[in-house]
């Protein structure tokens, strides 16, 4: 009978591959890949942002959380207020459903700010050392 997957082959190229040093590797990986890595799922990081966020940026992402229907969450709002900002553009006396340029600006800014503190603080409980990064 002709064998047609070695696992132990498999396991010795994929280190000779991780090894290199002239070549590249990505990982591609799915969406509930944080999930099992101990990270906030989009639901709970929505609420971490929001619980994050300060006046008058956190009325701002409660105004746009209730007008986006569905269960909105911090990925939906980013997309909303950089459409708005689009929709600005580069005039500081434009507004959009109430925004202006900069007050977009700000919210997109403390929205980010506050995703990025979220698993930082989730990885130092759970022990993973500070020289890992997560990207989004």
């Amino acid at each position: 009978m002709k064998v047609l997957h070695d696992p132990l082959k498999a396991a010795i190229e994929l280190r000779e591959q991780l090894a290199s040093e002239t070549r590249r590797l990505l990982f591609f990986l799915g969406a509930g890949t944080s999930m099992a890595a101990g990270l906030p799922g989009i639901l709970a990081l929505t609420k971490q942002v929001s619980e994050r966020l300060i006046e008058p940026q956190k009325s701002g992402f409660a105004r746009l959380c209730g007008e986006i229907p569905n269960d909105p969450n911090v990925e939906m709002v980013l997309d909303r207020i950089r459409t708005l900002r689009d929709l600005i553009g580069e005039n500081k006396n434009k507004e959009y459903d109430g925004f202006n340029r900069d007050d977009a600006q700000k919210l997109d800014a403390a929205i980010c700010q506050a995703i990025s503190a979220c698993p930082q603080a989730r990885t130092q409980r759970v022990g993973v050392p500070s020289n890992i990064r997560t990207v989004a």
